[in-house]
């Protein structure tokens, strides 16, 4: 492994990340640099990152989260969801990179406590993920599947008042999420709707005064992907009047990736029509650090996790990489990568 130093990120490295991303992920930078400010410097409750940087200053690992305002029995948090995490191949031994841990213990150090964050989750494949379990505290909380309907027409509104999630004065009302949630108001809905290079609309559901529902949809190609929702608890009118508006015409197909079992959400889905589908990511997972949050809550009570995690691609940390085994010091491969 090259050397290298490891700090806290600043606003002045995100382009920085962004360019190593791409490099790492063979993307386009110009577009990966518009992401990555929207996700991390734009977001109205900020971001966290630790960096490591290579002897040209160029960032070679991250391990990022975008702050998450949530609401658990009446007490506001912040929860971190990973984003843009990467390991230069470089910089990666052996079937476990060391550099990762490294980034791990001073992300923990620097960032998890009470007045930070509260939690910090992800999705995961098996083999991430029975790593984060076994060595950096990772608890399951959800599997994931995919919610489909066919293009087949319009749904039925009913006496729940639908605008838009940037219509009137109203919008930045914060939406009750029950015992455990994402707090949504509109620098939220604003944000999750200006996405680079997407094209966002979103609905809010009103009964009266009352913030009841909240859908933010994506076209792209031909589909609609439901990449944010959330209702009151309980509160079946909303959810029908919510997805009569994603569902719109009926002339594209619907799909939306679900994070928990929550069957009152499901039910909703299915009366509009929607089939159930196993999902391709295996599992939502957190690590906690208040006293009382715990995994086993959080998947009992977190109300519905749509596309809070499952908008972008999987994060690649650890086991799911090549093996990448650095050759001995002495030899040409060695000074050559090593610099000598």
């Amino acid at each position: 492994m090259g050397q290298h130093v490891i700090r806290a990120a600043s606003e002045a490295d995100w382009d920085r990340v962004a360019d190593g991303f791409a490099r790492h992920a063979d993307r386009d930078p110009a577009r990966t640099r518009a992401t990555v400010a929207h996700a991390m410097r734009d977001n109205p409750h900020g971001a966290s990152g630790i960096v490591a940087l290579d002897a040209r200053d160029r960032v070679v690992g991250h391990l990022g989260v975008t702050h998450l305002p949530m609401r658990i029995r009446g007490d506001d948090y912040v929860f971190g969801r990973f984003y843009a995490c990467f390991i230069d191949p470089a910089y990666r031994t052996g079937g476990v990179h060391s550099l990762f841990i490294e980034l791990d213990e001073m992300f923990r150090e620097a960032f998890e406590s009470r007045d930070r964050l509260a939690a910090v989750f992800g999705q995961w494949d098996e083999l991430d993920w029975w790593f984060l379990r076994h060595t950096r505290g990772h608890k399951a909380i959800a599997t994931s599947i995919d919610l489909c309907r066919a293009a087949a027409g319009a749904l039925p509104t009913g006496e729940i008042r639908i605008t838009g999630v940037d219509d009137g004065a109203r919008s930045p009302a914060v939406l009750d999420v029950g015992a455990c949630g994402v707090r949504r108001d509109g620098a939220f809905h604003a944000w999750r709707t200006a996405v680079p290079g997407a094209n966002d609309r979103g609905w809010c559901a009103w009964r009266e005064d009352a913030l009841v529902g909240v859908a933010i949809a994506r076209d792209r190609r031909d589909e609609r992907l439901l990449v944010d929702w959330a209702v009151a608890p309980d509160d079946d009118a909303a959810g029908h009047a919510l997805l009569a508006a994603v569902v719109g015409d009926g002339h594209v197909p619907v799909r939306a990736r679900f994070w928990t079992s929550d069957a009152f959400t499901l039910a909703l889905f299915q009366a509009a029509g929607f089939s159930v589908e196993a999902g391709t990511e295996a599992y939502l997972s957190t690590r906690t650090v208040v006293p009382g949050i715990d995994y086993l809550s959080l998947s009992q009570s977190w109300h519905v996790t749509m596309a809070d995690a499952g908008v972008h691609p999987l994060p690649r940390l650890t086991i799911g990489e090549p093996i990448v085994y650095p050759p001995p010091p002495g030899t040409a491969d060695g000074r050559g990568r090593y610099g000598h």
